[in-house]
């Protein structure tokens, strides 16, 4: 039997509102238009049978309720870890965190801009066309699937290679 190569799927965190008064940043909920988003994005990946063996989540409430909604969409969904380190560090805390799944070879990483999207770009080659689209920036809601095919152990490294990128704005 063929073993597939490994596949990443990064979901940046879908449109919040603004917080409150006396609301944290991390409180922050969707707004309506990132409920939508998030319920169009299940609509799109729902009939795909897509497994998935962890999931990485920040603990930010708008990253927490955009999983929630689109878990429906996924045929399995296996560990989830929801962690501070994806919502207060850098790129490089989103490939430490799948280098440390070393069971999975499929994994959903659900975060937030800067770090997802610069996290995106180290995934893939500067020259390739990948990264020039990725370079054009992904919105709330944006949804990044990779193929690794020597591992997660390259990808960050330039050694992905991206599948597909759906955006919101292009979702029905």
């Amino acid at each position: 039997m063929a073993t597939k190569s490994p596949r990443l799927f990064v979901l940046r965190h879908a449109h919040s509102s603004w917080a409150l008064p006396g609301q944290r940043d991390h409180q922050r909920v969707l707004d309506e238009r990132g409920r939508r988003d998030a319920e169009r994005l299940a609509d799109e990946l729902k009939d795909e049978a897509i497994e998935i063996d962890s999931v990485l989540c920040s603990t930010a409430a708008r990253a927490r309720e955009t999983f929630e909604i689109a878990k429906p969409a996924f045929a399995r969904i296996g560990k989830t870890t929801f962690t501070d380190d994806l919502y207060a560090f850098g790129p490089e805390a989103y490939v430490a965190a799948i280098e440390a799944e070393t069971d999975a070879s499929t994994i959903l990483v659900v975060g937030h801009n800067p770090m997802i999207e610069d996290f995106a770009l180290s995934l893939v080659g500067t020259d390739s066309k990948a990264y020039q689209k990725l370079r054009e920036g992904l919105p709330t809601c944006g949804f990044a699937e990779f193929a690794c095919e020597d591992g997660f152990a390259t990808m960050a490294k330039g050694g992905a290679s991206l599948s597909r990128l759906l955006l919101p704005r292009e979702m029905a």
